[in-house]
């Protein structure tokens, strides 16, 4: 037996041709099967284009619009639902401007009340106390018409009312007055008794206290002080030892008190406010018209007097000058005061000084005045001899004429 190999494609021929067109048929079918899907996918396609769909389809297209309605219902909801709350939170706000507005302004409002109330809502004690926080003088200052006054001489006091006291307040309050030491130690009264008439028997410094009351508050008002003198002091002079002085050559000048006289025991000086003795002394780096310090003289029984002192006149350099004898050192001296430096060396402790008037400065030719002190009168030409003791180089002559002249000295 001869046994013949074969391939795959050598079996079953007919089968295999069989199974070919089986093939060929199933894609056939295949194939009309999925041109049929097709069609049936686009008629569907066509069919929702042209709205004829199923029940189940335009119920889910009915649920998806009604959703969409729904989401768009909610959004307009929640777009008004915020219009709402900010429109509420604008009155709010508004209302709460309005508020803040209605509270300043009643702060604004109390704040005036407070402001034309505030003295008379101080309580006594307050004002009493006399504190930094509030000035008395707003309500009202009261003091002695003289600072100074003599035993049993009458002394004047006087209340003057402050800026927030008003007429209408003086006429419906009532006052007090309370003297130290004085002839009346208390007076009650009304608006005809804001000044007062008091003595003193003693000697000191004594003072007075102005109570006043108003719609039931109370002020009290302390008064400047009075001094009272005890034994007089009488006579003082009080003199410097130059009536002017160039402060580039003599810089200090002294006052020396003198001639005071008092029953009241020992005396005591006050210059320019400070404690001294009986002379003073002042220096000078500048020029000034006429300088004369300010002198209280003490006794024991609290006596006090202002002395007058003869004032200075400093220059700067000298004011006039005499540098030689006669006529070649003459200068014109103005009507008034004038001080005159004696510089020429021969002059020795006693010199004689002359004038010489211009008939376009005094037609009758009349020079009436003084040079220190000695009187100068005549007419048209005077001379006259000083003390010993008063010339010398450096020597300052004053000349007090009433008209101008052309003075010197040999």
């Amino acid at each position: 037996m001869t046994l013949t190999s074969c391939g795959s494609d050598d079996v079953n021929p007919s089968a295999s041709k069989d199974s070919q067109d089986e093939d060929s048929s199933s894609s056939s079918v295949k194939k009309s099967s999925a041109s049929k899907t097709k069609s049936s996918s686009s008629t569907v396609k066509s069919s929702a284009s042209g709205k004829k769909v199923s029940s189940s389809s335009a119920k889910g297209k009915s649920v998806s619009s009604s959703s969409a309605a729904s989401k768009k219902s909610s959004t307009s909801s929640k777009t008004s639902s915020s219009a709402t709350a900010k429109s509420s939170s604008s009155v709010a706000k508004s209302s709460s401007s309005v508020a803040k507005l209605s509270s300043s302004n009643a702060i604004s409002s109390s704040a005036k009340k407070v402001s034309s109330s505030s003295v008379k809502a101080l309580s006594s004690s307050s004002v009493k106390a006399t504190s930094s926080a509030f000035d008395l003088s707003l309500i009202g200052t009261c003091a002695p018409t003289n600072a100074v006054a003599e035993m049993g001489e009458k002394v004047t006091w006087k209340f003057t009312r402050g800026e927030v006291i008003t007429v209408t307040d003086l006429l419906k309050g009532s006052f007090k007055w309370t003297f130290e030491g004085g002839s009346a130690p208390t007076v009650d009264g009304n608006v005809n008794d804001l000044v007062q008439t008091i003595t003193y028997a003693a000697s000191g410094d004594f003072g007075a206290t102005f109570e006043m009351d108003i719609d039931g508050i109370s002020y009290s008002i302390p008064c400047t002080p009075v001094h009272i003198n005890g034994a007089s002091i009488t006579g003082c002079s009080c003199d410097a030892d130059a009536l002017s002085v160039d402060y580039k050559k003599t810089p200090s000048v002294e006052w020396m008190v003198s001639n005071c006289t008092t029953e009241g025991g020992k005396l005591t000086y006050e210059w320019e406010g400070k404690s001294g003795t009986d002379t003073f002394s002042k220096a000078f780096d500048a020029p000034h018209s006429g300088y004369s310090p300010t002198l209280i003289v003490q006794n024991e029984e609290n006596t006090k007097v202002e002395v007058a002192c003869s004032a200075v006149k400093v220059t700067d350099g000298p004011e006039f000058t005499i540098a030689e004898p006669g006529g070649s050192g003459t200068v014109k001296l103005p009507a008034g005061v004038s001080h005159v430096t004696l510089e020429f060396n021969s002059f020795g402790s006693a010199c004689a000084v002359f004038c010489q008037v211009d008939r376009q400065d005094s037609p009758s030719g009349d020079l009436d005045g003084t040079v220190n002190g000695v009187a100068l009168r005549g007419r048209d030409y005077v001379s006259e001899h000083l003390p010993s003791g008063s010339c010398g180089p450096g020597a300052v002559l004053e000349f007090v004429l009433d008209v101008p002249a052309t003075c010197g000295a040999y």
